[in-house]
């Protein structure tokens, strides 16, 4: 049986990350490993992945690391690097698996080889766990299931509004020598790599829910008014640009549309925050 590492980043969750660990011990996947690591993160979610290991770490392999902060995306390739499974599921240490998720995306990618990845939607819950949305494709984001008929719709949709929120997907961990690992100089790094794995064909999806995406004030960031946010849209930007060579001719002229939309979303996001400086 083909082994699942479950890596999880932990920074600032420690309302929620029991719960997120918890999911992955509950999945009757038999073969799964977890990697977390704590990129120093202030508040006490150490003790509690220590207690949480002390507890449950006779029932599932887990390695955890602790140590200072150094980013999201070089937390990203370390846990990759330590972890040993045939997939990797990434997931935020806010977010809960739903049982059968793993072995349904496992058995997908074995039964079509041609893929490297899949990904799948997930239920929405609130910061108390409640359901407030089935889906979060197509409630929650409001898409439909025509947006991923096929492989060519699939690409436009996710370069048209990025949708890969949660631990929706599962890659095959080869994956990562064939499209590289993820850009630590981006923080828009999730949508560049997936551009990259796009450009390849290795993308699918599959209909079935797997996982809890947990909505709160930390993470409703889409929105926000922020320098932040400006950098998310010019590498975004950067990112359809350096890799539109990489796709057929079909495709490039959309990427390109999505580009100068990009920038037009960057200029006006920009001036939105120098007025907002300006008035307080």
């Amino acid at each position: 049986m083909k082994k699942v590492s479950i890596l999880i980043p932990y920074y600032g969750h420690e309302a929620f990350v029991q719960h997120t660990l918890d999911s992955v011990l509950a999945d009757s996947y038999p073969s799964k490993q977890i990697v977390i690591i704590n990129d120093g993160s202030p508040d006490d979610g150490d003790r509690i992945i220590r207690e949480w290991i002390a507890t449950n770490g006779n029932r599932i392999e887990i390695l955890y690391r602790n140590r200072e902060n150094r980013g999201l995306n070089a937390t990203l390739n370390e846990l990759i690097d330590l972890s040993d499974g045939d997939y990797i599921l990434l997931m935020d240490s806010d977010d809960m698996l739903l049982e059968g998720g793993i072995e349904k995306r496992v058995a997908f990618l074995e039964k079509h080889p041609r893929f490297k990845a899949v990904f799948a939607d997930a239920t929405v819950v609130d910061r108390e766990g409640n359901r407030i949305y089935e889906s979060m494709l197509f409630d929650f984001r409001g898409y439909a299931r025509g947006d991923f008929a096929d492989p060519q719709q699939l690409t436009k949709t996710l370069l048209r509004k990025f949708v890969l929120a949660g631990p929706i997907h599962l890659v095959r961990r080869e994956i990562y020598d064939e499209v590289g690992m993820y850009d630590e100089g981006m923080v828009a790094e999730d949508f560049d790599f997936t551009i990259r794995a796009m450009a390849k064909g290795y993308y699918a999806f599959l209909d079935e829910k797997v996982c809890a995406y947990r909505v709160h004030d930390e993470n409703l960031t889409v929105d926000n008014v922020s320098m932040g946010f400006v950098r998310v849209l010019a590498d975004a930007r950067r990112s359809l640009l350096k890799n539109a060579s990489l796709f057929p001719a079909s495709i490039q002229g959309y990427i390109y549309y999505k580009a100068f939309l990009f920038l037009v979303r960057e200029k006006l996001m920009f001036l939105r925050v120098a007025l907002q400086k300006e008035s307080s």
